[in-house]
């Protein structure tokens, strides 16, 4: 083979070259792999849970590395045919709670933030996710998934305000679902090219840990948008965080004289 087709298709790092532009990723300290130059999410539709930084059940940070960074911004500039879901990610098994207003979302965030699990929850901001709201907690296998809906479903049966909240389990990020990756969650499976894809990509990129604890003031800030939000949507339930008054004064209304 040519040696510029050789270079071309080893070179990961151009396809993350924008990344390093904008200052997403940088040098480490000691110059020989990138970082990835992030802070706890500011400005966010969700509410972070987490068990702790880089704890097993979802290591800190990587799934911003695999699915924002190796998904995005590789793997999709490959052929369809050749595309793939990043390894690691086949582990995730993830239970997605359903709220169906505003009140639902803020009884499930204090349900997880009791429980302390790897998990999150807030409003549903994406073009190709059928509801407003969601909750997430996330485990590693299929029969940690399995075992954590099932606590789930019981502890959601036992609450007043969740007693009708659907739920269900899922594999992996939606984006891989949408973007019809493989086939469909069933069918993934780890190829050769994608072994020695990963091998270069990990090889530019440091294995580092990151806290995605948000500062009160974040959570608080992301309280509010729920409930603004949910007036937007004609969520009728955000009464219930305002003593019962609307958010905006009435229309007065003249269709009688």
């Amino acid at each position: 083979m040519a040696f510029y087709q050789d270079i071309k298709e080893m070179n990961v790092y151009r396809h993350i070259k924008p990344l390093v532009a904008r200052g997403s990723l940088g040098w480490n300290e000691a110059k020989t792999k990138l970082k990835t130059n992030m802070i706890p999410e500011l400005i966010a539709p969700w509410h972070h849970i987490r068990e702790s930084a880089g704890n097993e059940m979802m290591p800190a940070n990587q799934c911003s590395v695999w699915k924002d960074i190796l998904f995005n911004y590789i793997i999709k500039a490959l052929p369809k045919e050749q595309q793939f879901v990043p390894s690691h990610c086949h582990e995730c098994y993830k239970v997605v709670v359903k709220p169906r207003n505003v009140y639902e979302l803020f009884a499930l965030d204090g349900l997880m933030v009791r429980l302390g699990y790897t998990s999150k929850c807030g409003i549903e901001l994406r073009d190709t996710t059928f509801r407003n709201y969601g909750g997430y907690f996330y485990t590693r296998s299929l029969e940690a998934g399995r075992a954590r809906y099932q606590e789930v479903k019981a502890l959601l049966a036992d609450h007043p305000a969740l007693k009708e909240t659907p739920l269900i389990l899922k594999r992996g990020c939606t984006e891989y679902e949408v973007a019809e990756v493989q086939g469909g969650t069933d069918k993934w499976e780890v190829t050769p090219q994608q072994k020695a894809i990963e091998s270069l990509f990990y090889a530019l990129i440091e294995n580092e840990e990151w806290d995605w604890s948000q500062p009160d003031f974040v959570v608080a800030d992301t309280y509010q948008a729920w409930v603004e939000r949910a007036f937007h949507l004609g969520d009728g339930s955000y009464t219930e965080f305002t003593d019962g008054m609307p958010l905006y004064p009435e229309y007065k209304t003249y269709e009688e004289e």
